[in-house]
Order: C-alpha cells, then structure tokens, then sequence
C-alpha cells in the first residue's frame, strides 16, 4: 500500500526534528543555533516527545549529560516544553531539581533564581505533594528548594491555584522550616504579604523575624507596621517584574543569556568541505586539484607591495598604517567597554550587597546610574538597549526598580538622601520611565513621598495633584494625597476622605479590599486619639 502525501510528510518531519535533535545535542559554540531552534519550534508535534525523551535521559543522568555537554539540548528541552505547558515534563523537572547542587547549579545556573519557578509553574500538573518532598528536603540547595516554592506564588499570580490553596501550601511549609533556612523564610515573608494574611506572618516569625535575615530583596523595616502598605509593594513588585510573567519564546529567552555572541563564526574547515564533489573523498595525491582559497575584501599583502588602493604607492607608504591605526582604536575601545561593564556591575553588585542598608545602597547604586545615564541614547533611552549593547548580566531593569526603592527607604531616614532621590526621580521622568520598564504613574506616587522627606512639599503635593488630573479614574494619586496628608499632620482624620475616594477609584476587588482595610486602620486610629483626649 502506497504512503499518502500527509503520511510522507509527517514522516519526514520526523526524520527532520530528529535530525535537529542531534545537531542541538552536538551545539557547543559561542552563538545560539537561531536556525535550529526556530525550526525545532516549527515542528511542534514531532519535536515534542523527542525533546521529553532527552529531558528524561538528562533526569536520570544528569552528571552523564553534562558529562557529555549536553547542557544546551536539556536547557533548549526545558525551555520549549514548559513553553508549550506540557505537564509531562514535571516529573523530570523535579527529578533534576533532586539532584545535588554540583550538578544542578552547573545545568541551570542563574536559572535557578531567575526562572525556575516560572518553568516548574508553566507545567505544574496539581501534584502539591511532589514539590512538598523537595521543599521539605533540608539537605538539597537551598535557592533550588526556594525556587520550587516559589513556583506557588507565581501560580497564585497567574490565579491558576486559589488563595485558599497556596495558604494552605504555606502553612505546611512553615510546618517544616527551621529558623535556619535564610532563603525560604524570605520567600515565605513575601507570601504571607502578597497573600495579605497578618496570621500567617505571625505564625512565621515565631519560627523567626524575616527582619533579621541578612538577605533578599524585601527588608521594609519601617513599612513592617504598615501591613497593607507592605503588601501592595509586594504585589506591585509581583506584576512589574519580568520573572513573573509567562515564558515568552524559549529562543527570545535562551539568546539572551550572556555568551552567545551575535553571529557564529566562519569555520573555515566545513567551508572547504562543502567546496569538494559530493560522494568523493579527499584525495591527497600530488595531482590533487587544491581547494580554492577563501576570498579576501582586502588581499593580504607584504609591506612591500604595491597598495590595493591602487595609489601607485607601496602598501606600508599607503594604507597599512591607518588599518593599524583602526584595528588599535578597536581593540581599545573593546578594553573601555569592557571595563566601564565591570565597573557598573561592581557598583550594583556592592549595592545589593548592601541591603538592608539603604543608605549605602543608594551610596552604590546611584554611582552606577551615573554611569549608565552617560551610555543613554538619546533617541532610545532604555535601560534594557545599554543591557543588549554592553552585554551585562544584571537586569538593569531591576535595577531600576531596586534604586528607586532603596531611595525611598533611605529619604525616611536622612533628608540628603531625599534630596538625592528627588534627583534621581525627576532624571527618570525625563528620559521617559515608559522606556525602562516603568509607569509613570508608579514612580510619581514614589517621588511624591521622596519629595515631602527632601522638605519639597509643595512639589510633592503637586505631583500627586499631577497624577489625580492625568488619571483620574485610578487610585494612586488618591492613596499619595492621604499618605502625605498624615505625614504632614500626623492625624488621620483629614486623611480619610482622600482613603474614601481612593476607594471610589480602585480597580479592582482586591484595591477595594486593600482601601477598606485603610479605612478602617484609620477609623480605629481616629477612636484612640479622641478617647486620649477625652
């Protein structure tokens, strides 16, 4: 029985991925492989259980893959199957995420803190008790056990489990942490805030004060007794940033990584190849036909000879000394880069170092705005166009978020640090905080608060006046009002009626509740300052 034009082409197609299979299992150069990878995805259907056997075989050994270098194909298999949301890739994922750090850490790298959780989310299959045995496992890494429970929280985000369900996920997990574990009572404190959920806060710093944990992100001192306060920052942060979005294209995510270069380079070994008959074998007689040598823009010359310019005169007299003169100032220019790179990199990575010190933070931070304000296109100002020129491994839109915070916290605490942040402030909304990942309606309400500490209280009354008439219908401008309106007096009665319209303008049942929950703090305030007076 003859084969139908759709079974010839299926068949071929399966030949193909197979094909693409090997020549990803083989990859080990300095550029990422778009051609492959971009038909790999083409072929869906046929790709897929081939990229689920390799992602099982790596499971099973994972020292033996990366033994063999096959670290890209199980990477480029992670990538696309929870891209695709196909749940049969957990059990394997999990599998890996077992194995020990040595192995773990070497296969996923930054992965781990970066993506993981979104990966681990993107083919999460219902089975809570898979990931509990790994959470639970004090003697695996402890940023791979984080990153497992933190697929929780990116799952609650995207609403595919219910609040009930990731409270109840986290009251297990505070079952079994010991006042030991740094990471995950960090990510455990983010849960109970994002969940808004005082109890579970309680309940966990019984175990211990996240405060006292010398590491992360979220160290709000002087926001700890303002519970709503806190949580919306931290569901602020939960929406902003791009590690808990949805897997985009495993090629946009993958190509990115720092290493790949641009272009793979010419080997000059496969292009002679490909210049001999096809089905002979080299011959390497004397009477041998020599392959045609590779093609120069520019003939290679001795100094000696006449110029390719066709001056009449002689190279070294001509045009050799300014390609000298070109190559020197292009590997000089490469050796600034890469030291103005190192040099940024080493300020933020001192300033993360310094939480919860946001003093020095901003101190750091700040030298490495200078520096990056310098490299600002005019005509593309954006923090993530530097990050693709210069090739720096931070998020630089992190980065962004993580300054404008730390200053915050530090105007609180020192009026030159206010005054220095307002700058700061102010030199975003210039460059169009659109371009750095931002809304100018998020950063506003900051400099207004930033403002009132820097004594500039008739800027920051303006400015939350500016986002009340440029977004009326939304809460922010409302909520700034209020807060700067009890700064100001220390009284909450006059800070009521802007908590009340902000409550007409919330977005959301969940501002609604955030609002409502003000009111009533406020309320209760309001009751003791006049049963004090009394």
């Amino acid at each position: 029985m003859e084969m139908s034009n759709h079974e010839n082409i299926t068949s071929h197609n399966i030949e193909e991925a197979e094909a693409l299979i090997e020549r990803l299992r083989n990859y080990d150069d300095g550029a990422f492989p778009f051609a492959d990878a971009k038909r790999a995805l083409e072929l869906k259907t046929e790709i897929t259980p081939l990229l689920l056997r390799e992602l099982k075989k790596a499971a099973l050994d994972l020292k033996g893959a990366l033994d063999r270098n096959e670290w890209f194909l199980t990477m480029f298999s992670i990538y696309t199957l929870s891209y695709y949301r196909e749940v049969s890739a957990l059990e394997p994922l999990l599998t890996i995420c077992k194995q020990p750090i040595e192995y773990t850490d070497s296969l996923l790298g930054d992965c781990i803190t970066e993506g993981l959780d979104r990966i681990l989310a993107s083919t999460y299959n219902g089975d809570f008790e898979s990931f509990k045995s790994i959470i639970i496992n004090d003697e695996l890494d402890e940023f791979v056990r984080s990153a497992v429970f933190r697929t929780f929280i990116i799952l609650y985000h995207w609403k595919a489990i219910s609040r009930e369900e990731l409270t109840d996920y986290v009251n297990q997990i505070l079952d079994n942490t010991s006042e030991d574990e740094e990471v995950m009572i960090v990510e455990l404190e983010d849960a109970c805030y994002i969940l808004k959920d005082e109890q579970l806060l309680a309940k966990l710093t019984q175990i211990k004060d996240p405060i006292e944990v010398d590491i992360g992100f979220f160290k709000r001192k002087q926001f700890r007794a303002k519970f709503s306060v806190e949580s919306q920052q931290r569901i602020d942060y939960l929406e902003k940033t791009p590690h808990s979005k949805h897997l985009s294209d495993p090629i946009v995510e993958m190509s990115s990584w720092h290493g790949f270069k641009e272009e793979k380079p010419k080997d000059i070994g496969n292009f002679k190849r490909k210049l001999m008959p096809k089905n002979k074998e080299p011959d390497f007689d004397f009477d041998f036909a020599p392959t045609p040598p590779l093609e120069r823009a520019i003939p290679k010359l001795g100094r000696n000879d006449p110029c390719y310019c066709l001056s009449g005169k002689k190279y070294k007299k001509c045009c050799l000394q300014a390609q000298t003169e070109k190559q020197s100032a292009t590997l000089k220019e490469d050796a600034l880069q890469q030291q103005y790179v190192k040099e940024v990199e080493r300020h933020i990575s001192r300033g993360y170092d310094a939480y919860p010190d946001f003093r020095l933070v901003c101190e750091h931070l700040l030298k490495a705005w200078e520096l990056l304000k310098v490299k600002i296109d005019p005509l593309i100002p954006s923090l993530e166009y530097i990050r693709r020129v210069y090739r720096f491994e931070v998020d630089l839109n992190e980065f962004l978020h993580k300054l404008e915070f730390a200053f915050l916290q530090a105007a609180m605490i020192n009026r030159s640090d206010a005054e220095k942040g307002l700058i700061f402030f102010r030199e975003v909304l210039i460059y169009g905080v659109d371009n750095f990942g931002g809304s100018a309606r998020y950063f506003k309400s900051k400099m207004a608060i930033v403002a009132h500490f820097a004594g500039e209280e008739q800027e920051a009354e303006s400015i939350a006046q500016s986002i009340i008439n440029e977004w009326p219908h939304h809460m922010e401008g409302y909520t700034v009002m209020a807060e700067l309106t009890k700064l100001r007096s220390g009284s909450p009665s006059e800070a009521l009626t802007w908590y009340e319209k902000a409550l007409e303008h919330a977005e959301s049942e969940a501002h609604k509740d955030e609002i409502a929950d003000l009111i009533e703090t406020l309320k209760k305030e309001m009751l003791q300052l006049e049963e004090r007076t009394i």
